[in-house]
């Protein structure tokens, strides 16, 4: 098994360039892992490192993440997005705090699957990487990385790794976690989805995808078509002297817990995938901007999983929405909230909100 040299070499590579990585600091845990890999899903690591310690430093054990609020745990969490894991690891804490009588994750894979927010890869992870078990945890980087160096034309599976590496299962001859954490950083650094630096790659010399057809051939998945459906929205920010006006989103709303300005759909939502949004072609702010005459202060792009939506940004004063009798009584108007300009850095805003703030002067709010 000569490729165990390639595979030491980049073992060695990982441990030089990113041992530093704080959520590979040597006292990590179990609860350090979970947060980490929670994290990275769908997030880049340079994202991760912005938001990491200071999570930790808020929320430093399962029994400080379990006994936070959901808004607390949002707004820590702001910046990476895709609020759903937020809200699952805090369930996840409250889960191991109250229903574990050790207070601490297994590291059995059939008990981890029972756990809420965990399936095979994280399980796999806590596994391998928190617990340093013998276990392969098989995101879509590891399965490229592995598919090129064993030279395996389809995406690598667990029943592949048992034929081209037998013993890796049942003799160690490296630590797991740095192996896992060594075909990461290659999958990440060298061996891209459409592009393989194989030349500095420390697996090279015994990579099966170099020496044959080259590495693009490899471990490749058939690729759905994206499908991309646009949505038009108009934003309106109210504002008085003092601060600005705000909703929640509740729990039958999508991005529950998290604070919007006013958001209207302009009517050509066909299939309606956003009633929890007013047509503004229903509300009676629409003759108002009409007759005012007014422009979109601002316009950006916002994307959502497969949804694009173009967003429209308003800027009103509350005191003159205050003199529309016909839009004081929509719905929407009586679940707005007043916030201070000092209060607003605290709120959990979604991101398609604080680009618009962003993206209005500051003179327009201070007005």
């Amino acid at each position: 098994m000569n490729f165990l040299l390639s595979i030491e070499a980049a073992i060695a590579w990982s441990q030089s360039q990113f041992s530093g990585l704080p959520w590979r600091a040597p006292n990590r845990t179990l609860y350090s892992t979970a947060v980490s890999e929670f994290m990275l899903q769908q997030t880049v690591v340079g994202t991760v490192l912005k938001k990491f310690p200071s999570f930790m430093k808020t929320f430093p054990s399962w029994n400080d993440l379990a006994n936070a609020d959901e808004a607390q745990v949002l707004k820590e969490w702001e910046g990476l997005g895709y609020y759903r894991r937020a809200r699952l690891l805090n369930k996840l804490a409250r889960h191991v705090v109250h229903e574990t009588s050790d207070g601490e994750l297994p590291l059995e894979e059939k008990r981890l699957l029972d756990f809420p927010g965990i399936g095979p890869y994280t399980a796999n992870a806590i596994r391998g990487i928190g617990g340093d078990q013998p276990a392969l945890a098989l995101d879509t980087n590891l399965q490229r990385v592995l598919s090129r160096f064993f030279g395996v034309e389809n995406s690598f599976t667990t029943e592949d790794m048992e034929k081209y590496w037998p013993n890796y299962f049942l003799q160690r001859k490296f630590s797991y976690r740095h192996f896992l954490e060594a075909m990461m950083d290659v999958g990440r650094i060298f061996c891209k989805e459409r592009s393989a630096d194989c030349q500095v790659c420390p697996l090279k010399k015994h990579c099966q995808a170099q020496k044959n057809k080259g590495p693009l051939t490899f471990g490749q998945k058939k690729k759905k078509k994206k499908e991309s459906i646009v949505i038009e929205l108009i934003r309106v920010f109210i504002k008085s002297s003092e601060g600005m006006y705000f909703y929640q989103k509740n729990n039958q709303e999508w991005l529950s817990g998290q604070w919007e300005t006013l958001v209207f759909t302009n009517g050509l939502d066909q299939e309606n995938l956003f009633s929890q949004y007013p047509r503004i072609q229903d509300s009676a702010l629409k003759d108002f901007l009409k007759k005012k005459n007014l422009k979109p202060v601002a316009n950006y792009s916002s994307t959502i999983t497969k949804y694009k939506f173009k967003n429209d940004v308003y800027v009103l004063n509350w005191e003159e929405v205050c003199t529309l009798g016909k839009f004081k009584k929509e719905k929407i108007f009586e679940r707005l909230v007043f916030y201070s300009s000092a209060k607003l850095h605290g709120l959990h805003l979604s991101s398609a909100t604080m680009k618009g703030l962003s993206r209005i002067k500051k003179g327009d709010i201070k007005k």
